[in-house]
């Protein structure tokens, strides 16, 4: 029969340990002081600035109280610019900052159209270069350890009638590489884009930002 005492002594310990993780975590994911935020949001600023073209799988989930369920995709995104190229199973779309092109595989069907930016839709491409146009830091947390340690920063809107009210970049600490956008539109639609495979200023092939249809696809030009 195991002693009292011990069956306490192992429960004390398991306890202390408990408390030493939490204390470990609450450590991690303190806010970050006012003049690290600004640090790191300089860092983050500087990275990006000195990005020509980046590459790398990314996987989005969207979720809205008007949704019955999660939509979730998987794709690939190459970007250089205000030029892009988004792929996944059910669309392409690409544009080379002038024309846009959407091509849906399972309807046969591309539509084309003079590239234009709206403020209701997203861009990961400017969320991920351009982010500091539209917003300001307000808190940056740190989590994670060692290679995969992160800062977390809240972005807050420089206007008051802007259509995404709230954006989360997570900014891997070793590189400076944004591997996790969080936006949330004033509908409460919320958007997480998660990237993996990072490649920075990847050699690029010719017609990465133009698109040409497969023979038999039907073909809507919706330029003016």
């Amino acid at each position: 029969m195991v002693p009292p005492t011990f069956i306490a002594y192992m429960i004390t310990r398991a306890s202390f340990r408990s408390l030493l993780l939490m204390s470990l975590f609450f450590l991690v994911a303190v806010p970050a002081g006012a003049q690290n935020a600004d640090e790191i949001f300089a860092r983050l600023k500087a990275k990006y600035d000195s990005i020509t073209s980046l590459r790398a799988e990314f996987s989005q989930t969207m979720s809205s109280s008007y949704m019955d369920e999660e939509a979730t995709s998987n794709g690939v995104l190459v970007i250089q610019g205000d030029r892009y190229r988004v792929e996944t199973e059910g669309q392409t779309l690409v544009t080379d900052g002038e024309v846009t092109w959407v091509y849906m595989p399972s309807q046969k069907q591309v539509l084309i159209n003079d590239h234009s930016e709206d403020e209701q839709s997203f861009s990961i491409s400017d969320f991920l270069f351009n982010y500091d146009e539209r917003f300001t830091v307000a808190e940056v947390k740190s989590s994670g350890s060692g290679a995969d340690r992160h800062f977390v920063l809240s972005l807050k809107p420089k206007a008051k009638d802007t259509f995404f009210t709230e954006a989360t970049l997570s900014m891997r600490e070793r590189d400076n590489i944004i591997t996790r956008l969080q936006v949330v539109d004033v509908n409460g639609t919320k958007m997480i884009f998660k990237l993996t495979n990072i490649e920075i200023n990847p050699a690029l092939g010719r017609g990465v930002f133009s698109f040409t249809p497969p023979q038999g696809t039907e073909v809507i030009d919706l330029r003016s």
